[in-house]
């Protein structure tokens, strides 16, 4: 009776189990439709965003800079380094539709591009990703309020996990 009565407490437990994981992939699968977003959903970001904090340790004080442009078709930016008078640009940056789908295309400078899928959209939120490149291989762009934007890069270097937070003002 004791076997019997396991059994159905097991059976019962891994049905309910197989339910549970049905409905988080159904779950899943609804973010994914509506809240990868479109264009207007991330136009957020558009305008000049200045991180003065996260590199002012060196000698001289280096300045991040991200320029943001909104276009009818793609939100296009560049990434700046700025020490002292010196003004690098270190990367380019386009937010696009891809097959319905928002995709972010970094080209760091002499490098080859690299795209990201985008994982969420909303108000002040998002979040892209490719696993396939070491670092980063996950970025979300986080609205802090409208003067205030966090850059959360995440992913490797040599197997060693790293993640690295940039905090920007509007410019």
């Amino acid at each position: 009776m004791k076997t019997l009565l396991l059994s159905i407490v097991t059976i019962s437990f891994m049905l309910s189990s197989c339910q549970a994981e049905s409905t988080k992939n159904s779950n899943i699968e609804e973010i994914d439709k509506h809240q990868t977003g479109t264009l207007s959903s991330v136009a957020w970001i558009e305008g000049v965003w200045i991180d003065s904090t996260t590199l002012n340790f060196r000698v001289p004080p280096q300045q991040l800079i991200e320029e943001w442009t909104l276009y009818p078709d793609s939100l296009s930016g560049v990434g700046k380094s700025v020490v002292g008078l010196d003004t690098m640009i270190t990367e380019r940056l386009t937010i696009l539709m891809v097959n319905e789908k928002l995709t972010y295309i970094a080209r760091p400078i002499n490098r080859t591009l690299i795209s990201f899928a985008s994982l969420i959209t909303t108000d002040s939120l998002f979040v892209v990703e490719n696993l396939v490149n070491e670092f980063p291989s996950k970025i979300s762009y986080i609205k802090k309020g409208s003067g205030a934007l966090d850059i959360n890069m995440q992913g490797s270097h040599n197997s060693v996990p790293q993640e690295l937070v940039n905090h920007f003002v509007k410019g």
